[in-house]
């Protein structure tokens, strides 16, 4: 009788406790825990440390140097015409990334139109001549009046949130717009590649948005499809990847994707790390193209051995001077930091195929439920047993929760995998308190 009674003790206890885990189950589903999972995320790239990256990524910085020298902003296109000419032809680049929105739309009346329609025209035949060019498109500015005057939403498509969107009633980001002449709407000089983050954090990066009649990749895609000699036409995109397919038919890589659209960025060092991050001002390589067209043959020599770091690389173009505000956080950072460095860090994460990857949401919460069960049968069904076992117990229950957490700092280390820290101990911690406090009532 005394057995039969412990027993459905025990089974009451359980029916009690099962509710726990299942709760931080559905708490991690909607989200409600991210802000403490990226703090440990966080950590984890911390105590990872730096990696490197068999990559020749080059930031050409919009820099304090550069707005003194030149002068204010913004510039005319002129200088981003004539630097990235010099960077493909004398400097041999792969590619060119440009984080700038380049918009012309309600531009200030007291700008000298002619130099800037020059400017504009001097761009666009660079642009034209060079398909390994990029420059960005973006949905940040939520709200616009169009051409008509009537106010309008544009949002990224998320095609997770909404599976059964209507591509055709999709808002196009802000595109790049050059006005040529006057009383005529602005031109739009090819697509444009997306410099949009998730939440306007930088952890995440949607690498495409379908629309009605374009499909845009963000910027790093395109410029890793460049490298690889890969066509627009021949990027395959399925609900958990997305392939680059050379023109042999051979696969450059294949990208992992989180929620259809979703790549998690793998931050290879902090900003400041100069070798493996090397920079240069954009106004420096402004003058040195002035000297390549010197008739002093030093110079001209001097501007040859400058352009010859860029061989075979890929540039970055972008804001970096904080009164520009385009700086964030990131996870390896201690201060806010250049956003360009998020195509950076993505794009070395495609090239060398170190992607993080998260686990399938089941499976977090069957370690969710795991966890809870084994670390509070440890910490609890320790009745009738002597004191010295009971307090090994849960001795063993504490080492077993922390063994978890230092397993999932290794296999983030080894294998850039992501397991959930904060719900399954949340879920360990609080299970085992109600389980005690169980025993002792």
């Amino acid at each position: 009788m005394a057995s039969s009674k412990k027993s459905a003790l025990l089974g009451l206890r359980w029916l009690l406790l099962a509710p726990i885990p299942i709760l931080w189950c559905v708490i991690a589903h909607y989200g409600w825990l991210q802000f403490l999972e990226n703090k440990t995320i966080d950590w984890r790239f911390q105590k990872r440390g730096p990696i490197d990256a068999p990559v020749n990524i080059i930031y050409v910085n919009v820099d304090s140097d550069s707005l003194e020298t030149i002068g204010g902003w913004p510039w005319s296109r002129e200088y981003f015409a004539v630097v990235a000419d010099n960077l493909i032809k004398r400097g041999g680049v792969k590619a060119i990334g440009m984080d700038v929105v380049f918009s012309d739309d309600g531009v200030s009346e007291s700008v000298d139109r002619k130099k800037l329609i020059e400017g504009n025209r001097s761009f666009e035949k660079v642009l034209f001549s060079n398909e390994n060019i990029f420059i960005a498109a973006s949905y940040a500015a939520t709200d616009f009046i169009d051409s008509k005057g009537n106010h309008r939403a544009r949002h990224f498509p998320d095609l997770q949130a909404d599976p059964n969107l209507d591509v055709a009633k999709v808002e196009l980001p802000e595109l790049p717009s050059f006005l040529f002449e006057e009383g005529k709407q602005p031109k739009y000089p090819g697509g444009g590649a997306l410099i949009d983050t998730v939440k306007s954090e930088t952890r995440q990066v949607r690498v495409y948005a379908p629309t009605s009649n374009f499909v845009y990749y963000a910027m790093a895609v395109e410029l890793a499809r460049t490298y690889y000699g890969v066509d627009r036409d021949d990027i395959k995109i399925a609900d958990d990847h997305m392939d680059l397919v050379k023109p042999d038919g051979s696969l450059a890589v294949s990208i992992p994707l989180y929620r259809r659209q979703i790549v998690d960025i793998n931050w290879f060092s902090k900003w400041l790390d100069a070798k493996r991050n090397p920079f240069v001002g954009f106004s420096v390589v402004y003058n040195y193209c002035d000297l390549a067209n010197s008739s002093d043959p030093v110079a001209r020599k001097s501007a040859d051995e400058f352009f010859a770091q860029f061989k075979d690389s890929i540039v970055l173009i972008g804001p970096t001077d904080p009164l520009l505000h385009d700086r964030s956080t990131t996870p390896v950072d201690d201060l806010e930091v250049p956003r360009v460095s998020v195509h950076g860090n993505l794009l070395k994460t495609i090239l060398t195929g170190k992607f993080i990857r998260r686990i399938p949401e089941w499976a977090s919460y069957l370690i969710i439920i795991a966890m809870a069960f084994v670390v509070t049968t440890l910490a609890v069904s320790t009745a009738g047993r002597s004191m010295i076992v009971k307090t090994l117990s849960k001795a063993i229950a504490v080492v077993v929760a922390a063994a978890y957490v230092g397993l999932s700092f290794e296999l983030f280390k080894v294998g850039q995998i992501l397991i959930p820290v904060v719900a399954p101990i949340g879920a360990v911690i609080s299970t085992s308190v109600v389980g005690l406090l169980w025993q002792v009532i």
